[in-house]
């Protein structure tokens, strides 16, 4: 299953929490709305990106998911080209019917007008992540230096890196302000995935501390919104990004 074919979507994935994913998807769907592309933010789990926003949506992703609200009444919008579809704390979303109903609101995004869609996947069941995963067009899974993030991130990618985060995935460093630490983690943790899950996966770009207009602006700088959908299922999603550090290709 795929959205229509001219929308895009990038899935923002983080293995630990309090590591800065829901504002770094905010953040990634301003980047790309600055650049004129009407881009939707999908919540999908319990969470606080309306709060963020200062946002009051009268619906939220589960009344989409069930039927009972449509998609363009249920989204607020947060700048000229950036909307969101917030996630309500009480969506069932690991209960029995999970994965039929967020199949149902990915059907549904199809009557919205976006040019791009990115997801901040939250906390959801393996069957749910495996879905959303699969679905989307690129994987960007956080990682920033401390021990902790760096032990999850690694575990995310032994159970799901010869699955659904083989290919079309890339890393995003958090909270790091210098090339010089970015390509120490980066080799770090190449290091680690080379021996225990025999491969490596690229960099994206780097997210430095600061507030949320130095995130847009770092982001806008190596992402692109107009990546093209992969031909093969082996394409690098690297590939399509000209603006990543050099090092990163190492």
């Amino acid at each position: 299953m795929t959205l229509a074919p001219d929308i895009q979507m990038t899935c923002v994935v983080a293995a630990k929490g309090g590591i800065g994913q829901s504002a770094i998807s905010l953040d990634w769907a301003r980047a790309i709305g600055r650049q004129g592309k009407r881009c939707l933010l999908l919540e999908l789990s319990g969470g606080d990106l309306a709060w963020q926003v200062g946002a009051t949506p009268a619906h939220f992703v589960e009344n989409v998911a069930d039927g009972s609200t449509g998609i363009n009444d249920a989204v607020v919008r947060i700048e000229e080209h950036v909307s969101l579809l917030a996630s309500g704390n009480g969506w069932g979303i690991h209960g029995p019917d999970a994965i039929g109903d967020v199949k149902s609101l990915f059907e549904r995004l199809r009557e919205g007008k976006w040019d791009h869609v990115v997801i901040d996947l939250g906390t959801v069941s393996r069957v749910v992540a495996e879905f959303v995963l699969t679905t989307a067009d690129r994987r960007a899974i956080l990682l920033q230096d401390d021990i902790a993030c760096v032990a999850r991130t690694y575990a995310l990618l032994r159970r799901f890196g010869a699955g659904v985060l083989a290919d079309h995935t890339s890393l995003v460093f958090n909270r790091i302000d210098n090339s010089t630490d970015a390509e120490s983690l980066h080799e770090r943790f190449s290091q680690l995935t080379s021996q225990f899950l025999n491969r490596t996966w690229p960099v994206l770009g780097t997210v430095p501390e600061g507030g949320s207009d130095q995130r847009v602006q770092a982001i806008a700088m190596w992402d692109s919104a107009d990546v093209p959908k992969p031909e093969k299922k082996n394409a690098s999603i690297a590939g399509a990004i000209s603006n990543r550090p050099s090092w990163a290709d190492n």
